[in-house]
């Protein structure tokens, strides 16, 4: 099986609201609409990334959040997925706090997702990775 996520985009006055969308497909087979994981109050930026832990899926994004552009965040957050297609977190979670870069995800199959991004540190950006269990 192959999941595809991606983030969709719509329109509000003066803003962009997106919301983070996935499509669980055999390999060949037809992609289905997609299926809503979340809706950002602002922006989903950039592509989400996808690990596969043996057991479930984990989609991972950056949302933008902050009421003006001098105090946007950029948080990740991320939902698991069943092997069937079923979403199984009621909300996603929030992994980290004003991150810098967009996520990559990867799993050895072993029940676990090393998520990896970056975060401003002192004027240079550090490179963090947390291990989550999908």
């Amino acid at each position: 099986m192959v999941l595809i996520a991606w983030a969709q985009g719509g329109s509000a006055p003066r803003r962009h609201r997106r919301s983070a969308r996935f499509a669980l497909t055999r390999t060949g087979g037809h992609i289905p609409d997609g299926v809503l994981l979340a809706t950002a109050a602002q922006d989903v930026t950039g592509a989400p990334a996808v690990a596969f832990d043996g057991l479930r899926w984990l989609v991972v994004w950056i949302e933008r959040t902050g009421a003006s552009r001098s105090r946007y965040t950029w948080n990740p957050r991320a939902v698991a997925i069943g092997e069937d297609g079923t979403v199984l977190d009621a909300t996603p979670r929030l992994l980290a706090s004003d991150v810098s870069t967009a996520p990559a995800a990867a799993s050895t199959g072993d029940g676990r997702v090393l998520v990896v991004f970056g975060q401003p540190s002192g004027g240079r950006t550090a490179v963090r990775a947390m291990l989550v269990t999908p």
